[in-house]
């Protein structure tokens, strides 16, 4: 799912992800833009491991920010009831 920061107030970041899958490591990576321009790269700030729904901050803006942290758990509560099928 993407979000724009337009949603949720006081973020470092305009755009965040949370649906790209890494198959080769097992992590869904959280994925952030700080700008709207569509030529900036953007950098995974958060993974989320896809059997146990641990998260590890690559940024650690990510753990005290709003926006950021709508998206992890997003990402958490999809892992945590594919599990429980």
């Amino acid at each position: 799912m993407k979000l724009q920061e337009t949603t949720i107030p006081k973020s470092h970041w305009k755009e965040i992800t949370n649906d790209y899958h890494d198959s080769d490591d097992g992590y869904f990576k959280i994925d952030a833009w700080k700008t709207d321009d569509e030529q900036e790269e953007g950098s995974v700030i958060a993974a989320v491991d896809d059997d146990t729904a641990k998260v590890y901050y690559i940024d650690n803006l990510a753990r005290y920010d709003d926006f950021a942290q709508k998206m992890i758990q997003e990402r958490r509560d999809a892992v945590l009831a594919h599990a429980t099928r």
